[in-house]
């Protein structure tokens, strides 16, 4: 018997049962080093009919939710026991066990009716058998089913969601996942409740694959696939192909391997609810800063309200169009504008984007803006004149004192300093010239220009 088992467990086995009682009902167990005294059970027949639940936990038959990760559960038990001991249970985490069976999944699934969310993540899920399909109903309020990194197959994804037609949420990542294999896909069954689906890391690199995603979740609005190794999104265009992305709001394909700004303007297409994109990780806009990449995608989709978590306010938007429509004139003239495609003299220009028309319409065509230097001078030229003597050009260091340049002076005339005297003459002013008195005042506060006069003087 393990320690803390109420019941006899099979050899390498433990049923969810046991691990449920093992956790949230045994008492610990006594610890010889203290002091326990004996308590006499007033009424003996409480333990008999009551479960008991360690000290300070809410029973078990009241818990809303269950974590057991890691400790080994291999198959449910007795459902009818199950459902008894914990009646109220809406959230099962059951991650890192050694559930291999897909028929314990549905027999948990039948014995807690109450049951919203179960995270089976890190179970080594077995490919299904004929025995495993069940007529028993599911837990009919089941919205969240993961399923993260079981190897779970297509065919399995595919018996559960015919016996639950009201899950909302289904998360898929890690399962090594090269296609989508969906029988519905192609015969126009479909499941209209899911509304959020997770498969990011798998190996999917085809959009068409996505595409079966869309067929058998029309109602989908968020679907997370990063860590795919996407290359291309394709254009819906016309003849056969379909938008199966109508009601899709949310998409995220970070760390892909989309890098040409026709898949994004694809999305315009393909996706017209789309108002969230994730496109972090990618080699898309590699040749251009973070900002201006930013502005490259924001452009191309007109509804797009939040980009990369971030939101996309008015202001943005505005800015984003009009660096596209130069960077598009800057391509043409061959100015090393990347956002509407690098392009090489010697090839072919690379087509507009698709929204540039429109953009040229709202905006016209805009001139290129000037780089304007703000930063504060540090030199001037001035003219030197020594006593009367013919002037002479000399550049200043504008950072240095009054004191310093005095230095400098007695240096070029062969003078100590101290028997100068200087006066600053502005050209622009009428006022004359100006002694500079104060010693320890820097020169660029007087606002000197190149051109004015510097009066030397012996005192």
């Amino acid at each position: 018997i393990r320690k803390g088992a109420w019941v006899m467990a099979s050899e390498g086995e433990l049923s969810l049962e046991e691990a449920i009682r093992d956790k949230y009902c045994s008492e610990p167990a006594a610890d010889a080093s203290v002091f326990q005294p004996a308590i006499p059970i007033v009424t003996k027949g409480i333990r008999e009919w009551a479960v008991a639940q360690r000290p300070g936990c809410q029973p078990i038959q009241q818990r809303s939710s269950i974590v057991l990760d890691k400790v080994g559960v291999s198959h449910v038990g007795e459902g009818a026991e199950l459902g008894q001991l914990c009646p109220q249970v809406q959230e099962a985490y059951l991650r890192g066990n050694r559930i291999t069976d897909c028929k314990h999944v549905l027999d948990l699934l039948v014995a807690l009716p109450r049951l919203s969310l179960l995270d089976l993540s890190f179970n080594p899920l077995l490919p299904l058998t004929p025995h495993t399909i069940t007529t028993s109903p599911l837990s009919p309020s089941l919205s969240t089913l993961i399923f993260n990194s079981t190897n779970v197959s297509w065919k399995m994804v595919e018996a559960i969601l015919s016996l639950l037609p009201q899950l909302q949420e289904l998360q898929l990542c890690k399962n090594e996942y090269s296609c989508v294999e969906l029988y519905h896909a192609h015969n126009n069954h479909t499941h209209n409740a899911l509304r959020h689906l997770h498969i990011n890391e798998n190996r999917i690199g085809q959009w068409s694959e996505f595409e079966k995603l869309g067929r058998v979740f029309p109602n989908l609005q968020k679907l997370v696939a990063s860590g795919n190794p996407l290359q291309r999104i394709s254009d819906v265009g016309g003849g056969d192909r379909e938008r199966v992305f109508e009601r899709l709001e949310c998409l995220n394909v970070n760390r892909s391997l989309v890098g040409d700004w026709r898949s994004i303007e694809a999305l315009d297409a393909a996706c017209v609810s789309l108002t969230s994109l994730s496109v972090m990780e990618a080699p898309l806009g590699a040749g251009l800063g973070e900002k201006e990449r930013r502005f490259a995608v924001i452009a191309r989709l007109p509804r797009l309200l939040q980009l990369n978590k971030s939101s996309v306010n008015e202001g943005e938007r505005e800015d984003a169009e009009r660096w596209l429509i130069r960077d598009v004139a800057a391509t043409a003239a061959g100015g090393g504008g990347q956002g509407g495609g690098a392009c090489d003299p010697k090839t072919t220009p690379p087509p507009l984007p698709r929204v540039y028309p429109a953009l040229v319409e709202r905006y016209g065509q805009l001139d290129p803006l000037v780089d304007v230097d703000l930063s504060p001078r540090k030199t001037v030229s001035l003219e030197v004149s020594f006593q009367g003597n013919p002037s002479v050009i000399r550049d200043v260091d504008l950072d240095q004192s009054v004191s310093s340049l005095r230095k400098w002076v007695g240096k070029q005339f062969g003078r100590r300093p101290s028997s100068l005297r200087l006066h600053y003459h502005e050209l622009e002013r009428y006022q004359g010239p100006c002694e500079l008195g104060y010693s320890n005042r820097k020169l660029h506060s007087y606002a000197m220009k190149d051109g004015d006069r510097l009066y030397v003087d012996l005192k």
